[in-house]
């Protein structure tokens, strides 16, 4: 049994959806070129051209091959992306702005 996240979106920049299929584990076939996949390395999925079925379908039988190799530390990945981190990092670049 094999569970992957793929949203092979046209225009995305930092979705959020991205990060909760991470947190359960599950590895992401993402766009290249959109925002997302500069956040990301190939520990958790793959990059695909969302033009191009003949890419995402490279990038799924990656995921596939590679499933039991690639590592999601979803408590990692909950912890970086916790609201009040992100609301600490705001506030603290808001006040060296100042």
């Amino acid at each position: 049994e094999m569970h992957i996240f793929a949203l092979a979106s046209l225009k995305e920049t930092f979705g959020l959806v991205y990060v909760e299929a991470l947190t359960q584990g599950l590895p992401i076939l993402y766009s290249e070129g959109e925002g997302i996949d500069g956040l990301f390395d190939d520990h958790y999925g793959r990059a695909c051209n969302p033009r191009s079925k003949a890419s995402i379908a490279a990038a799924l039988a990656q995921i596939t091959q590679l499933y039991s190799r690639l590592s999601i530390d979803g408590d990692y990945l909950s912890a970086q992306f916790d609201w009040r981190k992100i609301a600490e990092t705001y506030l603290s670049l808001y006040s060296k702005r100042s």
